[in-house]
């Protein structure tokens, strides 16, 4: 790990993280400095041993949308470092990015390059947890350099997803067991679970077995 980033992540390990909107401040203005000077987080990247890669590649996801390549996981969970990498279109799937959906967390995250259209939205629910109403409640252009937050309760798509589109998002702690992604066609509410939180009991196909 280089010296910028070992500093980055000192400051992140040593925040108090009991107030996530001053967290949250904090990590924009850590992305800020960072996006001062690129060549400092390229150089991290580079130093990356091709060891170090696979291993970090193997606790990467790949979603419909993008590759998230995890960068740093806090031993004490209190944060992550992701690098997301947008798929080109050939690869591109419908998915959760670019359909309205919420996170089980808060997060900050500084747009290396490219750029999307972010759609924030404001949702009612039936008491049998269906759509009564969804609405557009605003549209915003994001490119390269901006730095956004948001919190795990925002309902948000994105799309005209630029190609070659990257970006570095800090995520706090889960707030909740569950995101939920709001499908249009059918008015249904969709819960993801995420595995550590479906795991917590018990595998939960082991009734299918």
């Amino acid at each position: 790990m280089t010296a910028f980033f070992s500093k980055f992540i000192t400051k992140l390990s040593e925040h108090e993280w009991t107030d996530l909107t001053k967290s949250h401040q904090f990590i924009e203005s850590l992305l800020h400095n960072i996006n001062t000077d690129r060549d400092l987080l390229r150089s991290e990247l580079r130093s990356h041993s091709q060891g170090e890669r696979v291993s970090l590649a193997l606790s990467s996801r790949e979603p419909s949308t993008h590759f998230k390549w995890l960068i740093f996981r806090d031993p004490l969970l209190r944060f992550e470092v992701w690098l997301h990498e947008y798929k080109n279109k050939e690869l591109l799937r419908p998915g959760y990015a670019v359909v309205p959906h919420n996170h089980v967390y808060d997060f900050s995250s500084l747009i290396l390059s490219g750029g999307f259209k972010h759609i924030s939205y404001i949702v009612s629910k039936n008491s049998n947890e269906t759509i009564k109403e969804i609405r557009v409640a605003d549209e915003t252009s994001f490119c390269r350099n901006m730095i956004y937050t948001l919190t795990a309760e925002a309902v948000h798509s994105l799309d005209d997803i630029q190609e070659g589109t990257t970006t570095l998002v800090v995520n706090s702690a889960s707030t909740k067991m569950f995101s939920e992604e709001f499908n249009l066609k059918t008015g249904m509410v969709i819960r993801h679970f995420p595995l550590p939180v479906r795991a917590k009991e018990s595998y939960p196909f082991l009734d299918y077995i």
